[in-house]
């Protein structure tokens, strides 16, 4: 168990062309990805000509208690997490 607190304000998914990403939140810090302890997703959709980032910022912050493990799949994509 952390000591410290994560404040998760909002997650952003940059997709390369074509290709499409996802990113899935967990409050844990291994990688053991329980379903659980799932806090936040964010995917973009497929699309041979997807480029477009997606952004969800949250009114209130997620709180992580017990760590964080991201779990990032598609080629190339880029992830912006805004913590506190």
């Amino acid at each position: 168990m952390s000591d410290h607190k994560l404040k998760i304000w909002g997650i952003g998914l940059c997709p390369a062309s074509g290709v499409s990403g996802s990113v899935v939140l967990y409050d844990e810090a291994t990688a053991d990805k329980t379903a659980a302890k799932k806090i936040a997703a964010l995917r973009s959709p497929y699309a041979a000509t997807e480029t477009s980032s997606k952004e969800v910022m949250f009114p209130t912050p997620l709180l992580c208690t017990n760590g964080l493990y991201v779990d990032i799949e598609g080629t190339n994509a880029t992830v912006f997490i805004y913590l506190e």
